[in-house]
């Protein structure tokens, strides 16, 4: 019968050897011949590899790496995780803690007897005037109101600084130039007031920017002095809600 061993060294497989009885046979005569005590080794030989086992050693550096790389991955994939749930955490706490905003709606006020309001909810003003005045809004860019009544007119611009020069046609007409006074929302506002021979009026004033209005442009053109004192009234009227 074959016996078949594996010849191991350190943790590879460097050799296969086969001793069959036939191989024996010779080795013990072939010993005889010389030297009796040799047979006693051979079969010691004989005896080891019959009893020896065939032992596998795998590289512990090959197996250390492999692990290495699976745990680094999986640490790897449990700070992403973990940094996602964070910021989703986040994320919905602000969006779930933001205030509403909720826009105020400023109601139109009621107009006195005898007279009209123009009311502008986008600026949040309005402005007073008898019936024979018109109000219409300002076209363009620029915010406003023209409130009118035949050739007299009372422009407010919303927001801007509109100054205004006189024509040296309308300068050769003057009769005099002088300062007056008008109350808009309980503050005093200076306006230039020129006066014409033809007995009409054109005054300029800009009222400045306060923390509850934007800055206005008031410009009053008046064919006679009853229509240059309803429009200063209308000026006078102006009042941000």
């Amino acid at each position: 019968m074959a016996e078949m061993a594996k010849i191991v060294k350190s943790d590879k497989v460097v050799g296969l050897r086969t001793l069959s009885d036939t191989t024996l046979l010779s080795l013990v005569n072939f010993t005889d011949k010389f030297n009796p005590c040799m047979i006693g080794t051979a079969m010691t030989d004989y005896s080891d590899y019959q009893n020896e086992k065939v032992v596998e050693i795998s590289s512990p550096q090959k197996s250390m790496g492999k692990a290495s790389i699976i745990i680094f991955l999986l640490l790897f994939l449990l700070v992403v995780g973990l940094l996602s749930l964070s910021a989703g955490y986040f994320f919905g706490k602000a969006t779930a803690t933001k205030p509403e905003v909720k826009k105020t709606t400023v109601k139109a006020p009621a107009a006195p007897v005898g007279k009209d309001v123009y009311f502008d909810s986008d600026e949040g003003y309005s402005v007073t005037y008898l019936k024979a005045w018109k109000a219409e809004g300002k076209n363009g860019t620029t915010a406003g109101v023209v409130v009118k009544k035949d050739s007299s007119s009372v422009e407010l611009s919303i927001g801007t600084e509109q100054s205004y020069t006189l024509s040296k046609d309308q300068k050769s007409k003057l009769s005099a130039t002088k300062k007056v006074d008008v109350t808009i929302n309980g503050k005093t506002l200076s306006m230039s007031e020129y006066s014409f021979k033809d007995s009409s009026f054109i005054t300029s004033a800009t009222l400045p920017a306060t923390t509850n209005s934007p800055q206005v442009s008031i410009l009053i053109k008046a064919e006679n002095q009853e229509s240059y004192d309803q429009a200063k009234e209308i000026v006078q009227s102006l009042t941000f809600l």
